[in-house]
């Protein structure tokens, strides 16, 4: 095989391992982002539940006041009756003292739903305020070991660039050049194995020329896609 297609088969080799290392290094943080997503809407849903439970707690003391004042009027009511010279301004007074204790037995009644809502709230945080340490810690742990994952990842590439930089150094600048300008126009592929079956050039997969086809087949010079650019060169069956 020509000695300088063999390298620019070995870089473009390193150049994919390379751009699939990137794509599982960029896949990470998005994995973390969306772990934190999912933790912060939990978050979210605690602290509302919290806040739900702050503001019954409130109306609980609203009410509790409202008591106390019904109870103050009732009471002062009453040490009026003792004063009252008419069955009329009795009897008057009599239906606004039963009307103030209606109006305590409502808010009573209206207070005891609420502190049932309270009870239930807060058995609820108790489980949820639970379930939530755990997934933090679980998500702490799986955001630690996926940031040791990234870290290796980026060591191992930056490994694949010193020794793509080796590489690079025994291929001549103007091939070199061709094939940097093919890579990034074509979505990191700039060398091509033809298809042995179908003839095609596996990097576009469109039809190759007999002519042309026979030309790479001895891999003994550098040859391009008639359709697409890219270097071609031939493994036979064998191989693969």
């Amino acid at each position: 095989m020509n000695i300088i297609l063999s390298k620019l088969i070995d870089l473009q080799k390193m150049d994919t391992e390379i751009l699939n290392l990137k794509k599982d290094s960029l896949k990470i943080p998005l994995d973390i982002n969306n772990d934190l997503t999912v933790f912060h809407a939990k978050e979210k849903q605690l602290l509302d539940t919290k806040n739900l439970i702050s503001e019954l707690q409130k109306l609980k003391r609203d009410q509790e006041r409202e008591i106390e004042t019904k109870d103050t009027e009732i009471t002062k009511l009453n040490s009026q009756l003792s004063q009252i010279s008419t069955n009329k301004e009795y009897s008057t007074l009599i239906f606004e003292i039963e009307n103030k204790k209606k109006e305590k037995v409502k808010i009573e009644e209206t207070e005891l739903e609420v502190m049932y809502k309270i009870e239930t709230q807060e058995k609820n945080i108790k489980n949820e305020e639970k379930i939530f340490s755990e997934e933090k810690n679980k998500m702490d742990k799986e955001k630690k070991i996926k940031e040791e994952a990234l870290n290796k990842i980026n060591n191992v590439i930056e490994e694949k660039i010193q020794q793509r930089t080796v590489l690079m150094k025994d291929i001549p600048k103007e091939i070199l050049f061709k094939y940097e300008q093919i890579l990034r126009s074509k979505e990191g592929i700039a060398v091509a194995k033809i298809n042995f079956t179908r003839e095609v050039c596996l990097g576009c997969h469109m039809s190759l020329p007999p002519q042309l086809i026979n030309e790479v087949k001895p891999n003994k010079k550098l040859l391009n896609c008639d359709k697409c650019g890219r270097f071609l060169y031939w493994e036979d069956e064998t191989h693969g």
